[in-house]
């Protein structure tokens, strides 16, 4: 049964989605970071402390990355983002 067959969803399928609509919300919110915006939409507590407005603390990331410590630094970007390890890696060798 889908969430458009008009019949119910199981809790299992209601959960993989909330998980995942976090996931995308993460990956919003680290995008728009990475462009300088801000991401107000949705609920980003996951992502850790913020440093705008819905996007995740990349403090410790840069810190890693100063030290040398690329792939610690690629490591705790994707924890924060749920972004996957070629994005990751992209956006961390911008910053």
């Amino acid at each position: 049964m889908g969430i458009f067959s008009g019949g119910e969803v199981s809790r299992d399928e209601f959960e993989r989605l909330a998980r995942r609509v976090e996931q995308l919300e993460r990956t919003v919110a680290a995008l728009s970071l990475q462009q300088g915006g801000g991401y107000a939409g949705g609920s980003t507590a996951a992502a850790g402390s913020s440093s705008a407005p819905g996007g995740p603390d990349l403090t410790e990331v840069m810190a890693l990355k100063q030290q040398g410590k690329l792939i610690h630094a690629i490591k705790l970007y994707r924890e924060l983002t749920g972004l996957g390890l070629k994005e990751a890696k992209e956006a961390v060798e911008r910053l």
